[in-house]
């Protein structure tokens, strides 16, 4: 009996998904490189997470820089909840949860820009 290769994709693994987050990766490396994040009136230094509004600086918590930093690199394009499951490594009812307690707070924080849900495609991050 020989052992089988995770990446190999002839025993049950969709190959699409494998592929699908070796772009995301590839994506998320080069944009390393690239220097900060920048939408709406966010900054998010991507190597620390540190991101700041309109020049403020906004006490996040790790989970919230997550969700952040996937925002502000996809701002503008509705991302399904599954994809964000998958690159947070959680399960998508979570993802709602995180997604709703980031817009609220960002709200009462008096950001106008902020995550809203697309009913039935997943989450965008938008500028009021």
């Amino acid at each position: 009996m020989g052992l089988t290769s995770p990446f190999d994709t002839t025993d049950n693994m969709d190959s699409t998904i494998l592929d699908s987050h070796i772009s995301e990766i590839a994506i998320s490396e080069n944009r390393a490189t690239q220097g900060p994040l920048r939408y709406g009136g966010f900054t998010m230094d991507i190597r620390t997470g540190v991101t700041h509004w309109r020049g403020r600086v906004l006490e996040l918590s790790l989970e919230e820089r997550e969700l952040m930093g996937i925002l502000l690199r996809h701002a503008g394009q509705i991302l399904s909840t599954e994809r964000f499951a998958r690159q947070l490594r959680t399960e998508p009812r979570l993802v709602e949860v995180r997604m709703t307690a980031l817009a609220t707070r960002l709200k009462q924080g008096g950001i106008s820009c902020r995550p809203y849900k697309a009913s039935g495609l997943g989450y965008v991050l938008w500028r009021n």
